[in-house]
């Protein structure tokens, strides 16, 4: 996790930025385009990169539980079996993440529990280009739907859910492992949401095991956010508002 954690900052933070620098690009006079050009640039570069630091530590040796695989992952047979069907947990994880998250929102409010709405948000850093266009929006679409789940949920699934349970119980090592993922984001006003969506995903790869069952499970998610505030935002409502109350 150190080495992945390591990686993301010295790409995300000093590689390109430096790049960019030495470029004489400033991402804050970008176009639109442009800005999501750098945006979907910058995650691919983190993707691989945290995706090759993780193999390259890994490979030597995994201490796993003894029926454990570290990053199985696979769309073939079985499918939709209740014993290990990749695509049938992850309709119904999708589904249930929607009860999941929901109860937690509403258990927080209630205790009265809830974020500061102007603390950092996990959409908030790419809200001025929703609905900017078709190319920024397949951009964002690209990070936010197929790269960040596919690195997400190798480390935090793939790696640290299955290396946590050679010490402790299956459950225990979900619960953990998304508390990591919730707080990875640096998102305080999401921090709830996010672990309750970190333990369907968990679940759900404990149940299948295959990591096809969260990353499709997570794209679903982040995509289907991405289309919500766009439709909403055509409908004339202020997505920056609502965002800040929790849609």
């Amino acid at each position: 996790m150190v080495g992945w954690a390591g990686s993301f900052l010295l790409v995300g933070g000093v590689l390109v930025p430096a790049a960019l620098l030495a470029a004489g690009v400033d991402l804050r006079t970008l176009p639109v385009d442009a800005k999501a050009q750098s945006i979907l640039l910058l995650q691919a570069a983190e993707t691989a990169a945290g995706l090759a630091t993780v193999y390259a530590f890994v490979r030597p040796d995994v201490p796993l539980a003894e029926d454990a695989q570290l990053f199985r992952w696979t769309i073939g047979r079985p499918t939709w079996s209740l014993r290990e069907g990749w695509a049938g947990w992850a309709l119904g994880g999708y589904l249930s993440s929607f009860l999941v998250v929901g109860a937690v929102s509403e258990a927080v409010n209630a205790v009265g529990a809830a974020a500061n709405s102007e603390s950092r948000g996990t959409v908030d850093a790419v809200m001025p280009l929703v609905g900017a266009g078709v190319e920024p929006m397949l951009c964002l679409f690209v990070v936010a739907a197929v790269l960040a789940p596919v690195l997400e949920e190798t480390v935090f699934r793939g790696f640290l859910l299955t290396s946590l349970t050679k010490w402790m119980p299956p459950s225990a090592a979900i619960v953990l492992s998304s508390l990591a993922f919730g707080a990875a984001h640096f998102a305080p006003r999401d921090f709830p949401q996010l672990v309750a969506l970190g333990m369907v995903l968990g679940f759900t790869y404990t149940k299948s095991r295959n990591l096809a069952t969260p990353m499709l499970i997570h794209g679903l998610w982040n995509g289907g956010v991405l289309g919500l505030l766009v439709v909403l935002q055509g409908l004339g409502y202020d997505v920056q508002e609502l965002v800040k109350q929790g849609l």
